[in-house]
């Protein structure tokens, strides 16, 4: 009874990874492509919480698979072996280890990527800032150096103004709203690619 209940636990894991497994290769598809949707980060987070509890469970299962550590008497140990033999315990568990290891792998990947965005934002933001300080400096001495100095004429300063002003929207736009950049930049690529 120990041992089919044994087997039952370890095909309920398999199921399960496997189940995950399933939707890894669309999941790395959005991440790579850059269309990952929020309905799809809670959907990793979840499955990423559901393989941690895996992987927390699998010395649990282990230690039950070692008969010796269920059972004192010979005849139960041999028996329990025979049975497992049987019953194909060992490759199920092996199984189960293979699709943990796959997703910890996929989870691992995506936090990566999540990292990177991150990072991403964190470089826009210093960007944004950058502008914020340094851009009435460099206006202030485009006047006094090519409007006043070299004679340019006005309508430069407010030329380089505007492309001051659109440089940091863009920046604006690529922090608040990464995925609808992405998305366009994605289009403009694609739309790029028929046309050249």
């Amino acid at each position: 009874e120990h041992t089919v209940t044994v087997r039952a636990a370890m095909q309920i894991v398999e199921y399960e990874t496997t189940k995950h497994l399933d939707i890894v290769p669309a999941l790395t598809k959005k991440v790579v492509d850059g269309s990952v949707t929020r309905a799809d980060k809670e959907e990793i987070s979840q499955m990423s919480q559901e393989v941690a509890n895996t992987f927390n469970l699998l010395p649990l299962l282990r230690d039950v698979l070692v008969p010796t550590s269920s059972y004192r008497a010979g005849y139960a140990i041999k028996k329990f072996e025979h049975l497992a033999a049987v019953l194909n315990i060992k490759e199920i568990e092996g199984h189960v280890e293979h699709n943990v290891d796959e997703l910890v792998t996929f989870v691992q990947f995506f936090a990566s990527m999540k990292l990177d965005d991150e990072l991403n934002r964190v470089g826009i933001l210093l960007g944004v800032v950058a502008l914020a300080v340094a851009g009435p400096s460099f206006l202030s001495d485009y006047h006094a150096f090519f409007v006043q100095g070299l004679g340019l004429p006005a309508w430069t300063e407010v030329a380089v103004a505007l492309i001051i002003t659109v440089l940091a929207a863009t920046l604006i736009a690529m922090l608040l709203a990464p995925e609808w950049l992405r998305r366009l930049t994605h289009r403009l690529r694609a739309l790029a690619r028929r046309i050249f």
